[in-house]
């Protein structure tokens, strides 16, 4: 019996050999035809954008980017705000604005050179990786472009100063001596940041619609809600009030009043009456421009060693707003407090001396005589002897 097995297995290797040299060769013809063939062309696979330019030539591909440039020029960009909540259905805002308002061109040159140079960096294992990385999964690359951003940020914020608003709740208004309540408002907001991306994918694949969401932000409370809180408001204005200060005196008007009141989410979400810190202290600080005085520091004036002027330092006063705002708090919660709130001040002290330079701060005495009827002798005395006390400088520790 004879063993052929050694013999079979011998003629499977060296077809499988005979295999393996045929698929180099073949693969070392590809590779070379493929490099003779993509020479001075474009690496296949490659993109900018929307469009594919394997195989074209450098010129063909800056020749054809100035022609897709130039038909692009002078469209106008539409940026559509849209609401995708559906929260306020139909809310949709379109600008239109040109490349021109933002400085906006691309670069025909500077693209078709990027296009050209992909996979020919030098490095030949990263250049094969990138022609296979084109030719099985392709390679899309961005044009290269010029905005002032400065100028398209402006532009984008002159639109949103139209559509932005912020949500405003349900508050109590006075109108014809009654109270009424103004509906509340739904907010409009719109990340600035999704716009520039929404750019730049836009004039990557070269397109002229920025479509961006708009987020909806909606009130927390309906007008029944806070109808709810009549009863309390009608309950602080019963007492007509007044602030004061020294023989001054301003009434809190029934708007003003209402002006002071906010709603704002209680523990279990339910609708609470507040007193608004920040409504009541720019109120106040409308007041505090009649109720507030500086310092006053000493006035010295001198000419040939005498004070020719003399006016002697005022302490200030500053009306304490938040000792005042809570006064005011204080008396809308309790209605059996006293109607008059007397407003608090702070006492600001003159510090430094007088601009002369002799130190001097305080008038320590006046002296005043009445000399008329006197006979002429006596007053020609008074005269002289006022005309050279008046006035006069005695300097510490020196003799007069």
């Amino acid at each position: 019996m004879v063993n052929r097995s050694p013999r079979r297995f011998s003629s499977v290797r060296h077809k499988l050999l005979l295999l393996l040299y045929f698929s180099i060769i073949l693969g070392a013809f590809i590779f070379f035809a493929y490099h003779v063939i993509y020479a001075r062309k474009v690496v296949a696979g490659v993109s900018l954008g929307a469009l594919n330019f394997s195989g074209l030539s450098r010129s063909d591909v800056t020749n054809r980017l100035l022609l897709e440039f130039r038909a692009t020029e002078g469209k106008p960009f539409i940026l559509e705000l849209t609401d995708e909540s559906h929260a306020s259905p139909g809310d949709t805002f379109r600008y239109r604005f040109l490349p021109s308002d933002f400085d906006f061109s691309y670069e025909a040159t500077k693209s078709a050179e990027k296009v050209y140079r992909f996979a020919r960096s030098g490095n030949l294992f990263k250049d094969l990786n990138d022609e296979l990385r084109a030719i099985f999964f392709g390679i899309n690359l961005s044009p290269d472009y010029a905005y002032d951003r400065d100028k398209f940020n402006n532009l984008i914020r002159r639109y949103l100063s139209d559509v932005l608003r912020p949500s405003a709740e349900a508050a109590f208004r006075w109108e014809k001596d009654k109270i009424e309540i103004t509906p509340p408002q739904v907010g409009y907001a719109v990340d600035e940041s999704l716009i520039t991306g929404e750019l730049t994918r836009a004039l990557i694949n070269f397109e002229r619609v920025l479509t961006v969401p708009i987020v909806i932000t909606l009130p927390d409370f309906t007008v029944p809600e806070v109808e709810s809180l009549r009863g309390e408001v009608e309950k602080m204005m019963k007492i007509n009030r007044k602030l004061k200060y020294g023989e001054k005196e301003w009434p809190l008007s029934s708007p003003t009043i209402l002006s002071f009141l906010k709603v704002e989410s209680g523990p279990r979400g339910q609708p609470n009456l507040n007193i608004d810190r920040e409504a009541v202290g720019g109120y106040l600080k409308t007041l505090a421009q009649e109720i507030n005085r500086p310092t006053r520091l000493t006035v010295l004036e001198v000419k040939d060693k005498k004070a020719t002027r003399f006016v002697p330092p005022e302490t200030g006063i500053e009306l304490d707003i938040f000792t005042a705002t809570n006064l005011i708090r204080q008396s809308l919660w309790t209605p059996d407090l006293s109607a008059v709130v007397s407003l608090p001040v702070i006492k600001l002290t003159a510090r430094g001396v007088d601009s002369s330079g002799y130190g001097i701060r305080d008038l320590l005495a006046e002296g005043l005589t009445d000399f008329s009827g006197s006979i002429p002798g006596r007053i020609h005395n008074i005269k002289l002897a006022a005309s050279r006390l008046n006035g006069l400088l005695v300097a510490p520790g020196e003799l007069f």
